[in-house]
């Protein structure tokens, strides 16, 4: 041979490594991408976002203190602010990672609660000095309440939680369905204790609000608003939102005094007289604009309002014979979303959905200084699989594919092993036709036999009385009808390549020709058998059209149950990817482990006879 054809085989070889590699590569993309969105969030996905995205960092709190302006965002970060030079200047920050964080003061004292750290007390420092954890707080609420089950709190079912501090005892609630209900802690040294609240509302406490020198707690929730008095331990009054209230539930409640509080929904703003039991005002927030209000600050006669695209000021909030007052917009920072509002001295400052913090002139909320407090941390949402467990019935998905996948494939060996053995040994009128029928029915594509199915199971379910659709027997049998042909023809090359002399050695001594089926072909093709057994197991494991139209609630499949994510499940891709991902795993560890025995069996039935 010439080195040139030497030279040309060699250059020959390795691209076709590489490009054997590159469509390895290439086959794995779309497996690794559907793993790597499994550990993202949700709205990640649906914007098209590449990298794993922050925990969210919404200013939660600010407050002013002697050191300066304190804010906290819901990820647990904390930042302390001087307004300098015409700057938010940072004086110190920490982020603590923590999740639906929520923070309270009273004096020089810093409390704290999130969904997965529980309740905790901070030092100047803001380190954690006293925590009592979620474990804590079931304990209290069981000594409490024996006889009513506790929700457990699990991190991805709060939406945020709300801390109130008194003098003598700290108040916290997790917002969430089915929550536990509002947490008392004594000061310095008590238990936690959960309030019974007597109102005979159909309550939930979802948020609490203080009303600044009072022992009071506004207890909000999605049926109605408690006046609660902390010093008493008494329902001070009730009122349920579309009943004694004539709106639904408001965006913003704030406290003005011990008798007023102010309601902010939409684009207007309520004053509720306790007193009264009545609404004494009503002012309309931007006139035309349609802005939604999200936050609110009160000093004094004034109110401040902020929301999706800037602040609101009214005036004489507590004079209900004024006229209709005044609002303003802010100039520079009209588009600002703020979901956090605070009067600090002459300024009002506005906390922002990504912890942006902007001070604003609190006379005509022109723009003075910028900040942000520290962004959160990255966050893999590992969580997303124990959601999908928690939240949906994916058990159940994944218990009924494992049933009808294992007896398809039982049913598919014993009929399978039977017949292709006949095939490969025995001469019968009508084999070669027979075999070439087998293969036949492997010509017409699957979706021609969906319509004529489902009337033949429907018709013989009406005649009989027995139910079909929507058992597991059903789609068993359908399945193994589909799967029997194509595995009976590679069997058949699997019994065709074990020699007659193994068999015939049997014969001789003395067994008959079942036992020598059972005791010598079967263990000699059983690398075979278990090879098929797992294609036909995979085969059915992937099927998605007969298994979306013959099964109900009860007997979804994992393919179908993965399909309702989109729709049935508000569209969460998360977890979508999390259980396309728990479901092929699984299937792929098989494939790779028996995959020389697949294709041996699909090689040897190809070229015997």
């Amino acid at each position: 041979m010439s080195l040139n054809y030497l030279a040309r085989r060699r250059l020959l070889g390795r691209f076709l490594t590489i490009a054997t590699f590159a469509l390895v590569v290439l086959n794995l993309l779309p497996i690794l991408w559907m793993v790597y969105c499994s550990f993202k969030d949700n709205n990640e996905i649906l914007l098209g976002q590449v990298g794993l995205g922050h925990r969210k960092a919404q200013v939660q709190m600010i407050r002013e203190t002697s050191e300066g302006i304190l804010a906290g965002s819901r990820d647990g970060g904390l930042g302390l602010f001087q307004l300098r030079d015409g700057k938010l200047e940072t004086l110190r920050a920490v982020n603590h990672g923590w999740f639906s964080a929520s923070f309270a003061t009273w004096d020089r004292e810093l409390w704290a609660l999130s969904a997965d750290k529980g309740l905790m007390e901070l030092s100047p420092e803001w380190k954690v000095t006293r925590r009592w954890d979620m474990g804590d707080l079931k304990a209290a609420y069981r000594r409490q309440f024996p006889n009513h089950p506790w929700n457990t709190v699990w991190v991805n079912d709060v939406y945020a939680s709300y801390l109130v501090a008194k003098p003598d005892a700290v108040f916290g609630v997790l917002r969430m369905d089915r929550g536990p209900g509002v947490v008392e802690l004594a000061k310095p040294n008590g238990a936690p204790k959960f309030l019974n609240i007597a109102s005979g509302l159909p309550f939930s406490v979802d948020e609490l609000q203080d009303v600044p020198g009072t022992p009071r707690i506004l207890m909000v929730g999605p049926n109605g608003l408690i006046v609660w008095d902390a010093k008493a331990h008494a329902e001070v009054a009730h009122w349920e939102w579309g009943v004694a209230l004539p709106w639904d539930r408001p965006n913003v409640v704030r406290s003005l005094d011990a008798d007023e509080i102010l309601f902010g929904h939409s684009g207007f703003a309520d004053i509720f007289s306790i007193s009264q039991g009545k609404i004494v005002r009503t002012q309309e927030l931007a006139k035309g604009e349609g802005r939604e209000i999200q936050s609110a600050a009160v000093d004094g006669q004034t109110a401040w309002f902020g929301g999706v695209g800037g602040l609101w000021k009214m005036h004489a909030v507590r004079d209900s014979g004024s006229d209709s007052g005044e609002t303003a917009l802010s100039s520079s920072r009209a588009r600002f979303d703020a979901v956090a509002l605070a009067k600090v001295g002459d300024q009002v400052v506005a906390g922002g959905p990504d912890g942006e913090l902007v001070a604003f002139s609190a006379g005509n909320l022109d723009s003075l200084a910028a900040g942000r407090l520290s962004q959160g941390r990255i966050y893999v949402h590992w969580r997303n699989y124990i959601d999908l467990w928690r939240n949906l019935p994916f058990g159940t998905y994944l218990f009924n594919s494992l049933v009808v996948c294992t007896l398809v494939m039982a049913i598919s060996m014993v009929l399978a092993s039977l017949a292709g053995y006949a095939l490969a040994r025995f001469r019968f009128w009508g084999k070669d036709v027979f075999g070439i029928s087998i293969l036949a029915t492997q010509m017409i594509p699957g979706i021609m036999f969906l319509v004529p199915l489902y009337v033949l199971f429907t018709k013989v379910s009406q005649a009989t009385g027995i139910r079909i659709v929507g058992t597991y027997w059903g789609l068993v049998a359908l399945y193994s009808a589909f799967y029997v042909p194509f595995t009976i023809w590679i069997l058949r090359g699997f019994f065709a390549v074990i020699p007659k002399e193994l068999e015939e050695a049997a014969l001789v001594d003395g067994c008959g020709p079942l036992r020598a089926f059972w005791s010598v072909i079967l263990p000699a093709a059983m690398p075979g058998i278990v090879a098929t057994g797992i294609y036909v197991f995979l085969t059915a494991w992937d099927e998605l059209m007969f298994a979306w139209v013959l099964t109900n609630e009860s007997t979804y499949t994992i393919p179908v149950g993965i399909r309702l994510f989109a729709g049935n499940y508000q569209n969460r891709y998360d977890l979508m990817m999390a259980a396309a991902t728990i479901a092929t795993l699984p299937v792929m560890v098989l494939f790779f482990m028996m995959q020389k025995q697949i294709v041996s069996g699909l090689t040897a039935g190809a070229v015997k006879g």
